[in-house]
């Protein structure tokens, strides 16, 4: 899964921003990052892209029309 699709993982999310799994948890304990949209597991996990976009932990995808101009 990539970093631009509708769902991040936490393996996305800490290749992208360069980061450890231990500054992964401590950023989510410290609010830093939000929690993630759906926990189905302690250990399975993700968010919504957006969720991370509004929280400005991603930048936005531009969209298609805005790369052709």
């Amino acid at each position: 899964m990539n970093i631009n699709s509708d769902i991040v993982m936490p393996k996305d999310l800490r290749d992208t921003l360069g980061i450890s799994p231990n500054t992964l948890a401590l950023w989510l304990r410290t609010g830093k990052i939000p929690q993630p949209d759906v926990r189905i597991t302690s250990r399975t996990r993700y968010w919504l892209r957006s969720t991370l976009v509004s929280a400005k932990v991603l930048p936005p995808v531009p969209s298609e029309s805005s790369q052709s101009a």
